[in-house]
């Protein structure tokens, strides 16, 4: 039987779930497109910049995400192979702005995050865990570099930032700003 059909992980993979005569669960899995695509950016091979590319399946946005990431690293051979393929420059958003997302937020089940600037760029602190550099896709919306299929939308109401969705799929959790 199979489990889950072909699919994407948050951390990385791309896995095939089945059941067995025993009915004992299997997985099997490779490392995903975008792992792929950003492992050859951070670490500047641009073969394995081209062998996600050449497997398709990248969104848009992931692809500019790619282009920010290897633009930082100075690597113009990459930026040069992601701009062919179709990656924008990110939005500018001025400091104003992302100033007004600075502040901790909370969400229903407890998840507690802290958004700080830091250079110039915004950046999601969980509780315990590895700060998120956050891209921006638009003037709201901002994607975790570090991770394909997420999204945090700042909800901005009469000029005051009040909360984020954070998107994770087709699931979105909302967490309300508390400081």
């Amino acid at each position: 039987d199979v489990v889950e059909g072909p699919h994407d992980t948050f951390y990385g993979m791309r896995e095939l779930i089945i059941r067995d005569l025993n009915r004992f669960w299997i997985t099997f899995g490779q490392e995903s497109v975008f792992a792929l695509l950003m492992t050859g950016v951070r670490d500047g091979k641009t073969e394995l910049v081209g062998r996600a590319l050449d497997r398709g399946r990248i969104k848009s946005d992931t692809l500019s995400v790619a282009l920010a990431a290897a633009s930082e690293g100075k690597n113009a051979e990459i930026v040069e192979m992601l701009r062919k393929a179709g990656a924008l420059p990110a939005p500018q958003v001025n400091m104003a702005t992302l100033q007004s997302y600075v502040g901790k937020y909370k969400g229903i089940r407890g998840l507690e995050v802290e958004v700080t600037i830091e250079a110039g760029k915004l950046f999601a602190n969980l509780a315990g865990q590895q700060q998120l550099s956050l891209w921006p896709i638009d003037q709201t919306t901002f994607r975790p570099i570090a991770f394909d299929d997420m999204t945090i939308t700042f909800n901005v109401e009469s000029g005051k930032t009040t909360g984020f969705g954070f998107k994770q799929g087709t699931e979105t959790m909302q967490l309300t700003r508390i400081a």
